[in-house]
C-alpha cells in the first residue's frame, strides 16, 4: 500500500503548482517521526510477537553496525544483512554504537523485521569473521579472527583517528574509487577494497505505478545541511525559472528543526516569489516502494551536492529510469558519467564549512551555480522522460553481498 502521507503530499502539491499564489509550500505530516519516535513506532510494529531464534547452517558472518534508526547507514545495513543472509551467511547482529562511542545512544532491541529480529538474537562463534559497517572510529571495538571495516567520506581525506583504527583492522572495505583513494591517500595502510553499495532493483525500476504531475518536476531528496548545498539549488531553480512557467520543485527533506526551522532557513534564502515554484515534504519516512513511487513520478532528479560517500538517491533515481543531475566530484562518479547523467561542473575544491569533526581541514567541491541552472533549463526544454534503465542493472544489494562473501571466503581459508 502507498505511503498516505506521500499521496496526501502529492494533492497538496497539484494545488501549489495549479492555483497556489505562494511559490513555497512546505508540507510535515502529522506523524513524522524523529530519531526517537522511531523506536516507538518500532516497538508498536512487534507488539504480542513471541519469535524463536531461526536456525541457519550458512557460513557464520558477525555483522557490526546500526539497524534501528532512520538514517543511512542503518538504511543500508539493513539491506546488507538481508542480502548476506539471503547469499548463504548465518548473520549474527551487534551493535556497533552506544555508551563510549561518538553516538551513545542506545539501539532499540525490538525489530519490526523478523529476519533482523532472529540475527540480532544469534550467538556466533569464536570463529566467525567480522565486518564493522560504520563510521570507522568505532572500528577498535571489532573482535574476530577476520576484521574488515566497511566504511566512508564525504571529503578529500579522513581524520587521523580513522586512520589509526583503519590500520588496526584486516581490511578496509569503501563503496567507491573516490573513497578507496581518500582513505589511502590519508595513510591507510592494510588493504582497501571496493564493494558497491546497491539498490533493489526489483523496486527501483522504471515499471510501477507513478504519479502523473500536472508540470514538469524537478525531485531533490536530502538532509538540509551544507554539503547537500540546499541553498545553491533552491536559489538556481528559482533564478531559473519564473512562477508562471510550468515546471516546479518538489524537495523532499529532512530537516531535525522541523517545518519550522525550515521555513526561517528558507526566508533567509531571500527568495525571488516571481521566481519557480518549490514544494517541501519535510520529515516524511517513506519506505522503498514509496521512494520508487516518488522517483518515478518526477520528470528529472537534480541534487548539486558538495561531496557523497555514496549518493543513494543518484543511484535509485538512475535504477527507476529517471534523468539524473548531479555534482561532477566524488563517489557517485563510479556510476554516473556524461553518458548516464548530466555532470554539473565545479569551480574548485573549498574547505568544508559544515560543523562536523570528521570533516574539519578537509574540502569537498563547490558546484557551478551557472552551469546547474543552463543544466535545469536544458532539461525542462526536452520536457518528459521515457523510464528507461540498462537492462541488466549492474548495483544491487545481491551483487553487494556477493562481493563480501568472496572477500570472506578468501581471507578465512
Amino acid at each position: 500500500m502507498m505511503n498516505s502521507s506521500l499521496l496526501s503530499a502529492f494533492d497538496s502539491f497539484t494545488k501549489h503548482v495549479q492555483r497556489s499564489k505562494e511559490n513555497v509550500t512546505i508540507v510535515e505530516p502529522f506523524n513524522s517521526p524523529n530519531l526517537f519516535g522511531w523506536v516507538n513506532h518500532i516497538k508498536q510494529a512487534v507488539a504480542g510477537r513471541r519469535d524463536t531464534v531461526a536456525a541457519v547452517s550458512g557460513s557464520p558472518v558477525v555483522f557490526r553496525s546500526i539497524l534501528n534508526f532512520p538514517i543511512g547507514y542503518a538504511f543500508c545495513a539493513r539491506h546488507i544483512a538481508r542480502a548476506l543472509e539471503n547469499a548463504g551467511a548465518s548473520v549474527s547482529y551487534q551493535y556497533a554504537y552506544g555508551p563510549g562511542t561518538v553516538f551513545t545512544v542506545r539501539e532499540s532491541r525490538y525489530f519490526a523485521d523478523p529476519v533482523l529480529r532472529a540475527m540480532s538474537r544469534r550467538k556466533p562463534p569464536v570463529t566467525a569473521p567480522l565486518v564493522c559497517f560504520s563510521q570507522a572510529d568505532v572500528f577498535r571495538f571489532s573482535r574476530g579472527p577476520f576484521r574488515a571495516g566497511y566504511s566512508m567520506l564525504e571529503v578529500d581525506g579522513i581524520p587521523e583517528e580513522w586512520v589509526r583504527q583503519c590500520n588496526e583492522m584486516d581490511e578496509i572495505w569503501v563503496p567507491s574509487s573516490f573513497n578507496k583513494a581518500t582513505f589511502m591517500s590519508s595513510g591507510v595502510k592494510v588493504p582497501v577494497q571496493v564493494i558497491p553499495l546497491g539498490v533493489d532493483a526489483g523496486i527501483y525500476s522504471p515499471d510501477g505505478d507513478r504519479f502523473l504531475p500536472p508540470v514538469f518536476t524537478f525531485l531533490s531528496v536530502f538532509e538540509w545541511g551544507d554539503r547537500k548545498a540546499p541553498e545553491l539549488l533552491i536559489r538556481a531553480f528559482n533564478m531559473e525559472f519564473k512562477s508562471t512557467e510550468p515546471v516546479a520543485l518538489f524537495c523532499k527533506v529532512m530537516n531535525h528543526g522541523g517545518r519550522r526551522e525550515l521555513q526561517e532557513k528558507i526566508r533567509n534564502l531571500e527568495i525571488d516569489y516571481h521566481g519557480g515554484k518549490i514544494f517541501f515534504l519535510v520529515n516524511c519516512q517513506l519506505d522503498d516502494r514509496s521512494l520508487a513511487f516518488l522517483y518515478r513520478s518526477c520528470d528529472t532528479f537534480v541534487l548539486p551536492s558538495r561531496g557523497e560517500g555514496w549518493g543513494m538517491p543518484y543511484l535509485e533515481s538512475l535504477a527507476c529510469g529517471v534523468p539524473v543531475i548531479a555534482t561532477r566530484w566524488s563517489s557517485h562518479l563510479d556510476f554516473l558519467d556524461d553518458s548516464n547523467a548530466y555532470l554539473i561542473d565545479i569551480k574548485g575544491l573549498v574547505p568544508a564549512t559544515e560543523s562536523h569533526p570528521y570533516y574539519r581541514g578537509f574540502r569537498w567541491a563547490e558546484p557551478s551555480e551557472e552551469h546547474l541552472r543552463h543544466i535545469m533549463r536544458a532539461q525542462f526544454k526536452k520536457g518528459r522522460h521515457s523510464g528507461q534503465r540498462q537492462a541488466d542493472f549492474p548495483f544491487t544489494w545481491d551483487k553487494t553481498a556477493h562481493m563480501i562473501m568472496k572477500r570472506l571466503e578468501r581471507n578465512i581459508k
